[in-house]
Parts: structure tokens; sequence; C-alpha cells
């Protein structure tokens, strides 16, 4: 049986997880040719499917936020305002 913190784990590893492709994916954004050779530098034959795994920042951001704005409220509430500035 799940229990909510082991849901609560779940979803906190999700976010991250999503937040960081997030992040490379503003990186991708702004810097195209530099972030690309990077990738390309450090994984090789795989950077490809690295590539194709990050998602559009401007689609998929607003939604992320959203759902780590609920869980920092239910998990941290009192750093709340601190997630959101």
């Amino acid at each position: 049986m799940t229990t909510n913190l082991d849901r609560y784990k779940n979803d906190l590893d999700r976010l991250i997880s999503k937040g960081n492709k997030l992040h490379i994916a503003m990186q991708l954004d702004c810097f195209p040719q530099e972030v690309k050779k990077k990738i390309k530098d450090q994984y090789g034959e795989k950077a490809k499917k690295i590539l194709s795994d990050i998602p559009s920042f401007r689609e998929e951001y607003q939604a992320w936020y959203s759902e780590a704005q609920i869980l920092v409220k239910q998990l941290l509430p009192d750093r709340l305002s601190d997630f959101i500035r």
C-alpha cells in the first residue's frame, strides 16, 4: 500500500527531474550552440537522445511550476513565498 509519504517522495523526485530538464531547456533556448556543443562533448553518441528528451521550456514550465508550487505549499508552507520569488 502506498503511503502519503511515498506519494510525496515520488512527486518530489519527478518534479526535481523535470525541473532539471527544464533548466537545460531554458539554457538551450538562450544559448543553443553552446549547450548543444557541451552536451555532445560530454555525452558523445548519447547526445542526440539526450537532446531529444529535453522538453520545450515555453510549453512545459507553467505546468511544472503550478504543480511544484502545490507540493511546496503542502510540504514546506513556510517556504512558499521563497519559492514564488
